[in-house]
């Protein structure tokens, strides 16, 4: 798989259920020309909203801070793009990325050419309420 990073995180072009983002190549990776695979990012809308929730939230608990959040969601979304399967297993398909600094985790399925979002999750509440998003989206 090649290594993507995300184009524009907060922009979204909303398709549906899922929000889209557009993925570029990392120019500072040269991969192999047999090993380029384009993968699209897509946010289940409900995960979305926790995104915009905890971003809202940090920035009114500091200036500034909820930008850095995102900014830490942009980073760990590169890590799983980049290393998908390292991940730890949360249930069945559904893999977890702890997002640095912040106690949040992305909860993600790849699904063909597709990473799946399906939370944006507190490490600390309700640990299982995103399980039924799964066969939703199936």
């Amino acid at each position: 798989m090649s290594v993507c990073q995300v184009e524009k995180l907060g922009k979204f072009a909303h398709f549906g259920k899922f929000f889209r983002f557009s993925l570029v190549e990392n120019p500072l990776i040269k991969p192999e020309p047999s090993a380029t695979v384009s993968i699209t990012i897509e946010f289940l809308d409900i995960a979305k909203v926790e995104f915009d929730e905890a971003m809202f939230f940090y920035e009114l608990e500091q200036d500034g801070l909820g930008e850095r959040f995102k900014a830490e969601v942009r980073r760990a979304i590169d890590r799983i793009l980049q290393f998908p399967d390292s991940w730890p297993v949360e249930r069945g398909e559904v893999r977890k990325c702890f997002v640095h600094t912040f106690p949040y985790k992305i909860l993600y399925a790849i699904d063909c050419e597709r990473l799946v979002i399906l939370a944006v999750a507190h490490q600390h509440r309700e640990p299982d309420y995103w399980i039924d998003r799964f066969t939703e989206k199936e």
